[in-house]
């Protein structure tokens, strides 16, 4: 009987370990999601462009990928979600860029930031600026956020362009900002508390209370001399550890020049690091200088979810 039981428990436990090999890492983070995933990171990459099917294994050759909802199909999205790689979405948080149809289409006068009676525009990027503070703007990016994140299935979003609004001149309409981006991440997290959400710079709002509802801070433009040569940045840098140890934080880091330099400087402060030249901007792939093993064969598969 004994042998028996014994022979049963070893045929269960077989079972139960086959159906873990099988289960990726998506599905066992949807049934126990109690910690930050991207510390199970060593490596990521951003990368905007249309994704076509020979790009699949050097995206999946990442821990961790930045990439635009809109420039990937339902098929080549399938194929990501299938690797263990971890996928967020790209999403400009205050930014209103002609190019996105879907925002642009759902704008009021009221939804746009206001500065003097006149709409903030930013010249060098040709867009204005939405006001997060709005109710009507924020069902706005939650409605962008359940389309292109959520129900696409994607681990998390990531976050641009509130750096922009941080260093408007004004005091309190940068507070009243500040106060409306906490609102929508405490709305998304009470939506989809399992989302992922990393943040692009920003450090004041960051570490006046952003940093609870994160599990990421990208620190995109490092220069790892500033903090050596600048009582500024070394403070900055000093509480952005701080504030990412206390809310268990993972912080990554983009340069665009000193590549060897800032990789290094990212090793020795525990750092995820990506390299993107200037002349790059996310469209297209840089060679890894991490443990990443990069593929340069195109995929097998068929090009034909382009």
């Amino acid at each position: 009987m004994i042998r028996k039981m014994l022979m049963l428990l070893l045929v269960a436990a077989m079972f139960l370990a086959a159906t873990s090999l099988t289960m990726n890492d998506r599905d066992r983070g949807i049934l126990a999601n109690d910690g930050n995933p991207i510390w199970n990171a060593n490596n990521f990459l951003v990368y905007y462009s249309v994704i076509k099917s020979q790009d699949v294994r050097r995206i999946t050759s990442y821990d961790l990928a930045i990439i635009d909802s809109l420039g990937v199909s339902n098929q080549i999205l399938a194929r990501l979600k299938a690797s263990d790689t971890l996928l967020y979405s790209y999403v400009s948080v205050v930014s209103v860029e002609k190019s996105d149809t879907l925002k642009t289409g759902m704008m009021e006068e009221g939804d746009y930031l206001h500065i003097n009676g006149e709409r903030l525009y930013n010249t060098a990027y040709d867009c204005y600026y939405g006001d997060i503070l709005s109710e009507s703007y924020r069902n706005i990016l939650l409605r962008i956020i359940k389309e292109r994140v959520v129900d696409r299935g994607f681990d998390g979003v990531f976050f641009d362009t509130m750096d922009d609004i941080e260093h408007l001149s004004d005091p309190k309409v940068r507070q009243a900002q500040f106060d409306g981006h906490l609102r929508l991440l405490e709305q998304i997290k009470e939506l989809y508390p399992n989302l992922s959400i990393i943040q692009n710079r920003a450090f004041n709002f960051y570490e006046q209370g952003a940093a609870r509802y994160l599990d990421g801070l990208l620190y995109e433009d490092l220069d790892y001399r500033s903090h050596s040569i600048s009582d500024y940045s070394k403070e900055t840098f000093d509480s952005l550890v701080s504030v990412a140890k206390e809310f268990d934080n993972v912080i990554l880091a983009i340069s665009n020049e000193n590549r060897e330099e800032n990789h290094a400087f990212c090793i020795r402060h525990r750092w995820l690091y990506y390299y993107c030249p200037v002349s790059n901007n996310y469209l297209e792939f840089e060679e890894g200088i991490d443990n990443v093993y990069l593929d340069h064969e195109a995929d097998a598969s068929p090009d034909s979810g382009n």
